[in-house]
């Protein structure tokens, strides 16, 4: 997290201090999508089903990002119940042999829910299944203060990522020019570093959006007063201001 996001933190600083994780969510398996599912007058089935080749593809873009960072993979899972959580964690500490250099932690989804509230500094990249994942990466956006704040990416195995901000299309503010624009802002700073390897400009636009945030230009979900047309526009300011070459 930034300075200026641990400003605008419903946590206090020493909580919040040096807090940089990503949550590695599976999307295209599990709970959302599992048969038979049905919802009859006096009951309603649904079905959480994964299969090797689902968890394994998951637990790789998982691991090879943690090569990339601080090297730690946290496991989230509901192991203790559930037999798709026992599946997933142990194919998970499976793939693991293959990155030696990164280590592994494991948290029950509940405690996790406490975990990165209390402590969310120490971890560096959560894999965690596509249920317990729309909710707690949900949770985790407001650590920085707003969900309006967080970008996302859907990593395929082959042809580009698709990328758009964490939250939904918030249909009751629409119209009413207050929607947060810095999470789409901060997905385009994410494509361009992991899609097109332009990690000077992103860099540039990061900039751009701390300074507006420090400085109080933002939307009233932030605590501001100022209409998403203009934080946008404060942002495109901010990036034609600064010195590119000067970004490092």
């Amino acid at each position: 997290m930034t300075a200026a996001q641990i400003d605008r933190s419903p946590l206090k600083p020493e909580y919040v201090e040096n807090t940089n994780f990503v949550i590695v969510r599976e999307l295209t398996s599990g709970a959302y999508f599992g048969k038979p599912r049905k919802l009859e007058a006096h009951q309603a089935i649904d079905t959480m089903y994964y299969s090797e080749e689902e968890v394994t593809r998951i637990m790789h873009q998982g691991f090879k990002m943690a090569q990339k960072r601080n090297k730690h993979v946290t496991i989230v899972d509901k192991s203790n119940v559930l037999a798709t959580s026992k599946f997933w964690r142990q194919i998970a500490h499976e793939v693991g042999k293959s990155y030696p250099e990164v280590t592994i932690d494991d948290y029950y989804v509940d405690a996790m829910t406490m975990a990165i509230m209390l402590k969310p500094a120490t971890f560096d990249v959560v894999i965690i299944p596509n249920l317990f994942g729309d909710i707690l990466s949900d949770e985790a956006a407001q650590i920085t203060g707003s969900i309006g704040q967080i970008p996302s990416m859907s990593v395929g195995e082959s042809g580009p990522n698709l990328y758009e901000p964490i939250h939904g299309s918030a249909p009751d503010i629409a119209g009413k020019g207050i929607a947060n624009p810095i999470s789409m802002v901060n997905t385009v700073a994410m494509m361009l570093t992991e899609s097109f390897d332009e990690k000077r400009i992103a860099d540039k636009i990061s900039k751009a959006v701390d300074y507006i945030i420090e400085n109080h230009f933002v939307t009233p979900d932030m605590g501001g007063t100022m209409t998403t047309i203009e934080v946008t526009e404060k942002i495109i300011e901010c990036i034609e201001n600064y010195d590119l070459e000067a970004v490092k």
